[in-house]
């Protein structure tokens, strides 16, 4: 047993001794605790025991439960600072209470300090109210006996229990499973306002499955986001322009090395996404941001151009702009505005699928008639998933880019559409390699109506088109023969350009072809009889070329499903072959300013379905049938056009033919009026 124990005991004994004699010596009775314990501290019982008492002798303290703890407080109360301050006596303590062991003592107050008789001396209520407010509510508070603690140079003490009861023990766990579970809360509370700060700041939008760190984010993250786009886009990157064939002419340069850098800096910078750089969709989001930044050189697009500056989303980054062009086709450009804080695939104009992996992919970018101007990026057929680019009707401007497919880009790409735009230079025969590595379905290409010089490369011909346009531009040479080797091609438009030497027979294996047109253009010789093999074919156009000849009879036999047959201002002579009777479904037949001779055939009766029907400016004679007009007579509503060469001849007032349904007449000099 330590001292403190032994002290304690003993300090116990003298306690139980002193409470004998105090009630040995009473003259009543003490009937009650609280009876014996006035007894006690009345003057005289306390008199005998102070005068042999030392400062460093014993002082006992016991607090009871309940109506003791109340004694207490009355007792020690401040409206009656002049008398002594009192303890019940261990008599007054349940039987079942303890000397606790192990008692802190503290500062209180000695005997002589609190002895009545002198008169002198008030009890130290500061020590008072810390004794009392530590065992208010502990009514299971056992008796403590504190000792006098003089070899520590502490003359008065009074000891705080060591609270060792069961209950006081259960209130003390329950206190600190209370303060713990608080402290668990607080602590859950926190982390969800800061997991909510970062997720609302936009850092938790990249890939779920590998967030970057902080540290990697303010450290690291901007020199491995742009290594990563080097190790796409080829080293050097971000530090100079690969020059193409023809050279780039040092603004051009400085455009492009400014727009890779504001694409990059927005990236790091102002992205609400804040991507990782190992964020899977890191390559498409800067792709598609430098392509928004090299395609407003000049100014901004028509729609959806990127929200204001801290705009926040809302449904005003909805842009939506129909436009209308030639009949009913109507083009919807629709989506999230540009550089929001959406997701790219929400961004106008694109489309994405999941492709082998749970990320979104982009697969097509179109962007018609949306006033883009400035160059086309090479950077956006790296998107590796890219199925369609359609940029219709723009203000791109420069040449097109020869390494538009290189670092194995463009393998899925199946259709390229930038028709009516003001490219300029040749067709990069760098394309065809590439594209030969890729999935075997570039199917359509569309460069019409640009201002592009030079050959077709025969190289086009490895390719399968469906859709082959080169319509409307300024190239020059023959049309390569292996460009009708196409067994797919469905579509061969190559009208308004300075192509010469003749139609090959090769066309007639084009099985598949539908549409082909080569008007405008130079090309001689005569038609072949192979034109017929295509039996697919439903527009013929061959207008305003240096064809001659006949048409051949199997244009007629085969060709039972053509509707538009176009072969104005040519050479061709001959006679119009009854045999235009079994073009059933032709529409529109178109033969003014050739050398064709004889007359109308009666067979034209069987082409109902005909509505422009064109044969002025050639030796024909005689009427245009009658029942044939009646036809026309029979559609109302129906807008038809007929014109031959009906007007009066100057000399014999006769006209040439005779035309009752004719919309315009004309003379043998060209001159035509309407009827």
């Amino acid at each position: 047993m330590g001292m403190v124990g032994k002290r304690l005991i003993l300090a116990q004994e003298e306690a139980d001794a002193a409470d004998a004699a105090d009630a040995a010596n009473a003259d009543a009775p003490v009937t009650s605790p609280m009876d014996r314990a006035r007894a006690r501290a009345s003057p005289p019982a306390r008199a005998g025991a102070d005068a042999s008492a030392s400062p460093a002798s014993v002082l006992q303290v016991s607090i009871c439960t309940q109506n003791t703890s109340s004694v207490i407080a009355a007792k020690n109360s401040r409206k009656t600072p002049t008398e002594p301050h009192q303890f019940p006596s261990q008599d007054d303590v349940q039987q079942d209470q303890q000397v606790l062991i192990g008692a802190v003592a503290v500062r209180g107050a000695t005997r002589e300090e609190q002895d009545v008789s002198s008169g002198t001396s008030t009890p130290d209520l500061e020590q008072q109210d810390f004794v009392r407010d530590n065992h208010h509510g502990n009514r299971n508070a056992g008796l403590v006996v504190a000792e006098s603690v003089g070899d520590l140079e502490l003359p008065r003490a009074i000891a705080v229990p060591a609270i060792d009861s069961t209950n006081t023990r259960r209130s003390i766990t329950q206190k600190y499973q209370f303060r713990f579970a608080a402290f668990a809360i607080t602590l859950l509370l926190i982390g969800g306002i800061i997991i909510g700060s970062i997720c609302g700041a936009g850092l938790c939008k990249a890939d779920d499955s590998v967030q970057p760190t902080m540290t990697d984010r303010d450290m690291l993250q901007a020199p491995k986001m742009k290594a990563v786009l080097t190790e796409i886009l080829g080293d050097g990157y971000f530090d100079q322009v690969e020059e193409s064939g023809d050279g780039l002419e040092v603004h051009l340069s400085q455009f492009l090395l400014e727009t890779r850098q504001t694409a990059f800096d927005w990236i790091v910078n102002h992205d609400p996404m804040q991507l990782g750089y190992r964020a899977p969709n890191l390559v498409q989001r800067f792709v598609l941001v430098l392509f928004y930044y090299q395609t407003t050189k000049n100014k901004p697009w028509k729609v959806c151009n990127p929200p204001a500056t801290n705009q926040r989303r809302t449904t005003t980054n909805f842009c939506y702009q129909p436009e209308y062009h030639t009949g009913d086709i109507t083009v919807n450009i629709w989506g999230d505005q540009w550089l929001s804080d959406s997701h790219e695939c929400q961004w106008a104009g694109v489309a994405c699928e999941t492709v082998q992996s749970k990320e979104k992919t982009v697969v097509e970018l179109v962007l018609e008639r949306n006033h883009l101007n400035g160059h086309l990026p090479w950077e956006v057929a790296q998107l590796p998933w890219l199925k369609q680019l359609d940029l219709y009707k723009n203000v791109l401007t420069g040449t097109l880019p020869p390494k538009f497919f290189s670092n194995q880009a463009g393998l899925a790409l199946e259709a390229l559409l930038l028709g009516e735009n003001q490219f300029s230079g040749t067709i990069p025969v760098e394309w065809v390699p590439d594209l030969l590595e890729g999935n075997g379905k570039f199917y359509h290409l569309g460069l019409q109506q640009n201002t592009l010089t030079g050959k077709i490369p025969s190289e086009l011909g490895l390719l399968t088109f469906k859709t082959l346009s080169l319509a409307n531009n300024k190239l020059t040479g023959s049309i390569p023969q292996e460009i009708f080797n196409q067994s797919l091609l469905e579509w061969l438009f190559l009208s308004n350009n300075d192509f010469t030497g003749t139609l090959p027979s090769e066309v007639g294996l084009l099985s598949n072809l539908q549409r082909l047109n080569l008007t405008y253009t130079q090309i001689s010789g005569s038609l072949p009889s192979e034109i017929g093999l295509p039996n697919q074919l439903v527009e013929l156009v061959l207008s305003n070329t240096n064809l001659q000849g006949t048409i051949p009879d199997e244009l007629y036999t085969r060709l039972d499903g053509l509707q538009g047959l176009s072969l104005s201002n040519c050479n061709f002579s001959g006679t119009i072959s009854p045999s235009l009777g079994l073009l059933t479904t032709l529409s529109h037949l178109h033969l003014s300013k050739n050398k064709f001779h004889g007359t109308i055939p009666n067979d034209l009766v069987a082409v109902t379905m005909l509505e422009h029907l064109l044969v002025d400016g050639n030796d024909l004679s005689g009427t245009v049938p009658i029942s044939f007009c009646q036809n026309f007579y029979a559609k109302e509503g129906t807008f038809y056009k007929v014109v031959a060469d009906c007007l009066p001849d100057p000399e014999t007032g006769i006209p040439r033919i005779e035309c009752d349904c004719c919309t315009s007449c004309c003379d043998e000099t060209g001159v035509c009026l309407a009827n």
